[in-house]
Order: structure tokens, then sequence, then C-alpha cells
């Protein structure tokens, strides 16, 4: 199955990555009633995405450097067991290395997407 990264309705395909985590975050508010008790609302529960690549070509890597450089809210789709997932996305992360041989590549590539 594909993966697709950018605009809503305008996605790219982008490769599979080599490792994939997503990271549940709670969004929430805590407070204390006048008894002292800690009163917690699960606001929402958001994800955070991070998909990492041993190594990308040239022409690989610009799609990643379009969206990230866009600074827009992104649809990214993934699946996950067998159903393709579409969620809005914040590009918040994109560390890379760049090796400078012949022909030119990256590696230990990691893009941080957060669930907006």
């Amino acid at each position: 199955m594909n993966w697709f990264l950018g605009l809503s309705g305008h996605e790219s395909p982008i490769p599979i990555p080599s490792s994939f985590n997503i990271e549940p975050v709670k969004i929430r508010r805590a407070d204390r009633t006048a008894s002292g008790n800690k009163v917690i609302d699960i606001i929402a529960i958001k994800n955070n995405y991070k998909l990492t690549y041993e190594f990308l070509t040239v022409s690989e890597i610009a799609i990643f450097k379009t969206e990230y450089i866009r600074d827009k809210i992104l649809s990214f789709k993934y699946p996950d067991g067998g159903v393709i997932q579409t969620v809005a996305v914040d590009f918040v992360r994109f560390p890379r290395r760049l090796q400078l041989e012949e022909p030119e590549y990256w590696t230990g590539i990691t893009i941080e997407l957060e669930e907006v």
C-alpha cells in the first residue's frame, strides 16, 4: 500500500519508511477542587508520527523538502491493518545527513509529523 503526504487533495506518494512510530499524546486539563482532589479532563488524544529512513535519493528527499518548506497543514495517508488512515498533520521536524559521494544521497532521515 502507498503512503502519501501533501496538501489535502494534492498528496504526493512518499517512500515506505524503514520504521514508523505512532505516539499517542493526551491533551488534558488538570485542576484541584476545593477539597484538594485532582480533577483531570481529557480534551483529546492526538498522535505524533515518526517516519525513519535509512537513506533516500536526492529526488525522494525533494518531496519532503517541498512539504516542509510549504509550512501548511498537510494530509498524511498511511496503511494501518489494510485500511488507509488519513490525518491532518503539521510537519514539525526534518533532520537528515547528506552523504557527499557520487551519486549524492541522504541518510539518517527522521520525519516528525504532529496531528492537528
